[in-house]
């Protein structure tokens, strides 16, 4: 949409400027005098509200068929499983009760009283705000002038719920957060209790134990990338588009042996080449992740960890036993393929006997006293949060 402003130039003239769009490209034009700005930006405004596809087709579509529309659109601009868990939602919790509405007919009113109803009906905080963050994304393509199938002025899923409600779930988020430790308790029980795991999830779960990989980053890996001559894996990410090799701990690479042999056993007796993935499933396809971290749960509860953990927590212990270890961090860095602050910032957690110990020296500061720090000598790996190798 146009917008208008005042600005001052460099001379100390004073001139209102119009933003406006036309033909997909923002464009700027400056008028001395307000009142034609106020024209001009009318007379964009109104350019750009007829430019929208408004027409009788908008008015009849029904939440439906600009569902349908919509994820056939977004199906090679997201993820498969971002994809995949729209199209879930929009099946399971919003098509059969709103699918025949009117989509320029959706409004605040309508998406409050569907999220109450299933909030009402026992349904968990993250499933409606799973709900939510579905019908935002869709309808906020649908109000998006430059993504040619735009039948909305607004996105009418930002104001609904009221702040009440959104205030309630942030605290609520705020508070599982709290709760939740990103680093496992015991690392060698989880590797033990997925032991009694099938081969493949066996495999799977001591190399993210060990090496600390993205979950989408292991489930992608392929047997070309691994090197059994040097025992060494190369990884390609996509968050970050870099190639980095490391090699494989001893545990690791004798699994992904076994598993290889199991894979050329079977594709064998099958007929068919040998399968491209490392981690299948028993269909021989990828390894759907929210399955992968419903067993994960298991293997959580086997080992009697207790705290909630997800798949992302492996990574996060995986950097703090091996800063705890002496490892350097440009090293660890290397291996997990981010930048070394964004290791010591996000992945690095002080043990909990640290935590304890900076909480008393903090009160202690605040009493007045003099609290006295180990010298550098005497530091022990948990300091490494202040030290940054140069």
């Amino acid at each position: 949409m146009p917008s208008i402003r005042s600005r001052k130039l460099r001379s100390g003239r004073r001139v209102w400027q119009v933003e406006y769009r036309e033909n997909g490209r923002r464009r700027h034009r400056q008028f001395a005098a307000k009142e034609q700005a106020e024209d001009f930006f009318a007379e964009a405004r109104q350019r750009t509200r007829q430019a929208r596809p408004l027409v009788e087709m908008a008015t009849t579509i029904t939440i439906d068929e600009f569902a349908e529309r919509w994820l056939k659109r977004i199906e090679n601009s997201v993820a498969a499983r971002t994809a995949e868990s729209y199209r879930q939602i929009l099946d399971l919790y919003i098509r059969p009760i709103i699918g025949d509405h009117r989509m320029v007919a959706l409004d605040e009113g309508i998406i409050g009283r569907l999220l109450s109803a299933w909030a009402e009906q026992g349904r968990s905080a993250n499933t409606v705000r799973l709900i939510r963050a579905t019908l935002s994304a869709m309808c906020a393509d649908a109000a998006d002038t430059e993504s040619g199938d735009a039948i909305l002025l607004r996105n009418p899923v930002t104001a609904a719920g009221g702040k009440r409600r959104r205030r309630t779930e942030h605290r609520r988020q705020r508070i599982h957060a709290q709760q939740r430790h990103r680093v496992l308790s015991d690392v060698e029980a989880f590797v033990q209790a997925a032991a009694r795991q099938p081969l493949v999830y066996r495999a799977l779960f001591t190399f993210m134990a060990d090496h600390g990989p993205r979950p989408g980053e292991a489930l992608r890996l392929s047997w070309d990338r691994i090197s059994w001559l040097h025992g060494t894996v190369t990884i390609w990410a996509t968050k970050t588009y870099r190639e980095r090799t490391f090699s494989l701990s001893p545990r690791v690479l004798a699994l992904l042996k076994q598993l290889h042999a199991e894979a050329k056993r079977q594709a064998l007796a099958a007929g068919k080449p040998v399968r491209s993935l490392v981690f299948v499933n028993a269909g021989g396809e990828m390894i759907d992740q929210s399955r992968l971290t419903k067993r994960m749960k298991r293997v959580l509860a086997t080992a009697q960890i207790e705290t909630a953990h997800g798949l992302y927590d492996l990574r996060h212990s995986f950097v703090t036993r091996a800063l705890e270890a002496g490892r350097p961090a440009t090293e660890i860095a290397g291996e997990i393929g981010d930048a070394v602050e964004t290791v010591l910032r996000f992945y690095a957690h002080p043990t909990l006997p640290r935590r304890g110990e900076e909480a008393c020296n903090a009160s202690a500061t605040r009493e007045g006293k003099n609290v006295s720090h180990p010298p550098e000598s005497n530091r022990r790996p948990a300091d490494y949060e202040s030290v940054i190798p140069g």
